[in-house]
C-alpha cells in the first residue's frame, strides 16, 4: 500500500480508536469535571452502574475484528448477497442482545449494584435503564462502523464519531437536566446518532444497485 493511502486510512482509524476509548468512559470523566458537590460519590455510583450496563461490549469486542475482515473479504469479492447476509444477521443478533440486556439489567440492576459493590451503592432503576439504552446504541454504532468503514471509508466514519463526541460533551454541559441525567441522555443521543447514520449508510451501500 502506498504511504499516502496508508495514512489516509490510519489517521482516521486512529481518531476512531481514540474516540472509542473515550466514549465508554465519558460519563465518569464528565461527572468528575462537572459535579459541584459530592463528586467522588457520584463518580463511584455512576461507574458501578455503568460497568454493569456495558457488559455486552465484551461480546462486541470479540466479534468486531472477524466481522470487519469477513465484510472486507466479501466486498472485495463483490459478493453482495454475502455482504447483505452479514449485515442483516449482525443487526438481528445485536438488536436481540441489546433488547434482552436492557430488559434484564432494568429489572436486576438496582439489586445487583448493592449486591456487588456494597449496600452504600444504590442506583435508580430508570438511570440504569438509560445507561443500558446508551450501551445498546453504542453496540450497534460500533458494529455498523465496521461495515460503513468498508463502504464509505475510515475518514467518513471518523467524522461521524467526532460529531457525536462534540454533541455528547455539549449536551452534558448545557442541557437543562440534573447532572447524572444529562450525562446519561447525552450518551444515548451521541451513540444513537452514530448508530442511525452508519446504519443508514451501511444499508444504502449494501442494498442499493450501485
Amino acid at each position: 500500500m502506498p504511504l499516502h493511502s496508508f495514512l489516509a486510512f490510519a489517521l482516521p482509524a486512529t481518531i476512531i480508536s481514540g474516540i472509542d476509548a473515550f466514549l465508554p468512559r465519558s460519563g465518569t470523566i464528565l461527572i468528575n469535571l462537572l459535579a459541584v458537590e459530592k463528586a467522588d460519590e457520584l463518580v463511584g455510583l455512576f461507574t458501578a452502574a455503568a460497568l454493569l450496563a456495558r457488559l455486552p461490549e465484551l461480546f462486541v469486542e470479540s466479534i468486531s475484528a472477524p466481522l470487519l475482515s469477513n465484510v472486507s473479504r466479501a466486498d472485495a469479492m463483490n459478493n453482495r448477497p454475502l455482504v447483505r447476509q452479514y449485515t442483516t444477521r449482525m443487526t438481528q443478533a445485536m438488536v436481540a442482545l441489546a433488547l434482552a440486556y436492557m430488559l434484564g439489567i432494568s429489572i436486576l440492576g438496582p439489586r445487583l449494584v448493592p449486591l456487588i459493590y456494597g449496600k452504600e451503592f444504590w442506583f435508580p432503576r430508570f438511570d440504569i435503564f438509560l445507561l443500558s439504552v446508551g450501551t445498546g446504541f453504542y453496540i450497534l454504532a460500533k458494529l455498523y462502523s465496521q461495515t460503513a468503514m468498508v463502504k464509505k471509508g475510515a475518514g467518513y466514519v471518523a467524522m461521524i464519531w467526532a460529531i457525536a463526541t462534540i454533541a455528547l460533551i455539549a449536551f452534558s454541559i448545557g442541557a437543562p437536566l440534573p447532572l447524572l441525567r444529562r450525562v446519561e441522555v447525552s450518551y444515548i443521543v451521541a451513540n444513537g446518532f452514530v448508530a442511525a447514520v452508519l446504519a443508514y449508510q451501511s444499508y444504502m451501500a449494501v442494498y442499493s444497485n450501485r
